[in-house]
């Protein structure tokens, strides 16, 4: 049994000893299981710390001077037989990894995926400022490196994830030290990865209940790498540590629930498991970007915060305007416009028909309104 602050109390924790008022009296009895309305009356009592039943002597233990943040001993001491490889990236992987950073901002890459012209100019004029400033940190672009030395595809998806975030912080219309502090929280999420066996994580099978348990200290052994980097704040690092906490605190590692977990670390979450869906994976095929939208809609105040979730699929565009789709009715469209404020619905111009042939008439098909119709996949190389 051990004294605790009542910062660190969540709900479940088991009372160990008897919370008594200073005349004495019993306000809270031992073996009383902990509630937020219970937290939240010792707390306005002026009550400090209480004892808590079956926590062991430094069983919990604090990120970055932050007291919302607890962890068990016992996860925060796995983490230190998992911890090998170098800090030091090869030379080439290096500039590598900066040339395709760099990359992002190039025309053609961040075009047409933002609901208004308006909203997508300044997130290009921001992208572009942020991805400047992160290629002139050394130790960034190092760990950056090291991902992609780690496993190609986990690069990959931390540039998606960057990018995708960066995106919803400007639509909900962040300042630039907040949105520069969420794209390299985005880009540095899943940085504990390079510490993981590699075995792990190119696995093609389902992984045992031991090994799912040492990939999840990836969250912690990247809180730790980015809190170590000279200029990442502690809210670009919270973004390792939490971006797999969830809405109704099934998550890890710190188990947060509801508004709880940082607005940041939530997006980066969201935008990570909707790249993940949409990817392919040693282990599964990728699915479609409407599979991956439907999924989001369910996940909402279940995984993630509903209000996040319909920003994200009301500003972000997963279908430019001019792609060609194929669409599950065997039509092959152009995206006309994402104006309906349906990131998987756009409004389409019908170019051909089941068959194959063309259609004289191009007419448009608002997808949002036609609900048995959906996007199965871009047509790249495809000529309308």
């Amino acid at each position: 049994m051990k004294s605790i602050r009542v910062e660190l109390l969540k709900p479940g924790d088991v009372l160990g000893r008897a919370v008594l008022s200073r005349s004495g009296l019993s306000i809270l009895e031992e073996g009383t299981v902990f509630t937020e309305a219970y937290i939240k009356r010792i707390k306005e009592l002026g009550i400090t710390s209480v004892f808590l039943r079956g926590v062991p002597e430094q069983s919990r233990i604090e990120f970055g001077g932050d007291p919302s943040i607890s962890l068990s001993g016992e996860a925060a001491e796995s983490t230190e037989e998992v911890v090998d490889g170098t800090d030091v990236p090869d030379p080439q992987v290096r500039k590598q990894a900066m040339e395709e950073l760099v990359a992002l901002t190039l025309p053609g890459k961040i075009e047409g995926r933002l609901s208004t012209p308006l909203i997508e100019e300044r997130f290009k004029r921001l992208f572009r400022g942020m991805i400047c400033d992160i290629s002139s940190h050394a130790k960034l672009i190092d760990q950056l490196a090291l991902m992609l030395q780690c496993d190609r595809r986990l690069f990959d998806h931390s540039l998606n994830v960057a990018k995708l975030t960066a995106m919803l912080g400007v639509s909900r219309q962040f300042d630039n030290a907040r949105l520069l502090d969420l794209t390299v929280g985005g880009l540095l999420f899943d940085i504990g990865m390079t510490r993981m066996p590699r075995s792990l994580i190119r696995a093609n099978r389902r992984l045992s209940r031991e090994e799912r348990k040492m990939l999840e200290n990836h969250a912690i052994e990247g809180y730790r790498i980015m809190m170590a980097l000279d200029g990442v704040s502690s809210e670009s690092a919270k973004c390792a540590l939490l971006h797999h906490e969830r809405y109704d605190g099934s998550g890890y590692p710190v188990r947060m629930a509801g508004r709880e977990i940082p607005e940041m670390a939530q997006m980066v979450g969201m935008a990570d498991v909707f790249d993940a869906l949409t990817s392919p994976r040693y282990h599964r095929q990728a699915y479609t970007e409407n599979e991956a939208i439907e999924f989001l809609f369910g996940a909402g105040d279940r995984y993630f915060d509903a209000e996040l979730v319909k920003q994200f699929v009301k500003h972000i565009s997963l279908f430019p305007v001019s792609m060609l789709i194929k669409l599950s009715n065997g039509q092959i469209a152009e995206v006309a416009s994402n104006a309906n404020g349906f990131a998987h619905r756009p409004v389409v111009r019908i170019l051909r028909e089941a068959d194959g042939s063309r259609v004289r008439s191009p007419y448009e098909l608002d997808l949002s309104m036609k609900r048995d119709v959906v996007v199965l996949h871009s047509c790249e190389g495809l000529h309308s």
